[in-house]
């Protein structure tokens, strides 16, 4: 009763989530902290800096400067190289792709064996189109409980991550900055 938790979050929480999305989950303390544990885990692969679309929320780019990262701007680029972080929706015009093109966009990253970062904050029906699909996208899903809820100052969220070298790393950041 007086131990810490597992860093992974709750474990009934954990296990609801990990059966819906079909990979292993962490809570997080929002999904700001979820990014941020993103950003640890590329820098901890050696990745130097994060791709990512115009406009963007004004906080990721210290968020990213303070794990190690540098931020560049534009459409996604597989070439590049860059891990790239994907909002869809996007924070703050809303835009977002058809299910087909994130999907397309996944797998383009996946083969060329390029980090691909879905923040899902807004990913739920709430702020969707009831048309759209919600594929799983990407190495890692961003995902905000308090935004699913419209409970804004909850602060709970959580990253899937089908890709297990994300979730261990992810898990060691979580470790050192809830529990450890």
């Amino acid at each position: 009763m007086y131990e810490y938790p597992a860093s992974t979050g709750y474990a009934p929480l954990v296990k609801l989530l990990e059966d819906k999305h079909q990979a292993p989950v962490i809570i997080t303390n929002g999904a700001k902290q979820g990014l941020g544990a993103v950003f640890y885990a590329l820098q901890k692969m050696g990745k130097e800096c994060v791709a990512m679309k115009t406009p963007y929320w004004c906080l990721i780019p210290p968020l990213a400067r303070i794990h190690g990262l540098e931020s560049t701007f534009g459409e996604a680029n597989v070439q590049s190289g860059d891990p790239y972080l994907l909002l869809a929706p996007n924070n703050p015009d809303g835009q977002v792709a058809t299910a087909q093109e994130l999907k397309g966009l996944s797998t383009s990253y996946k083969a060329a064996n390029v980090p691909f970062i879905h923040d899902a904050a807004y990913y739920t029906r709430s702020y969707m189109p009831h048309e759209h699909t919600l594929p799983t996208i990407g190495d890692v899903q961003i995902y905000s409980i308090s935004k699913m809820l419209g409970l804004s100052g909850l602060r709970i969220g959580y990253v899937v991550c089908p890709n297990v070298e994300y979730y261990k790393l992810i898990q060691l950041y979580m470790e050192a900055m809830t529990v450890g």
